[in-house]
């Protein structure tokens, strides 16, 4: 621990320093995310409703967002809603 310590001061000047890319700020954002749900074959399935399922989750941009609800979900994500106001 010593050793990564004495590192960091040699690369940084000193333990007080920052290191911008350790302790960079990523704002999260709000995100609904539509899915397909699949049937016991890993098909989609019809919704009876007309109304999708969705998830919500935190994350840099809708890009990531999609990626994220796909691998909690494990369907096809056909829409994401960034929930948070945009300022004009």
């Amino acid at each position: 621990m010593r050793q990564l310590a004495q590192l960091h001061r040699r690369s940084y000047g000193s333990s007080r320093t920052s290191n911008p890319v350790l302790h960079r700020e990523t704002s999260l954002r709000s995100y609904r995310c539509h899915f397909h749900p699949a049937d016991r074959s890993g098909f989609p399935a019809a919704c009876d409703t007309g109304v999708l399922p969705f998830v919500q989750v935190k994350a840099r941009d809708a890009e990531h967002a999609q990626r994220v609800a796909h691998q909690l979900t494990g369907c096809s994500i056909s829409n994401v809603e960034r929930l948070d106001e945009v300022a004009a």
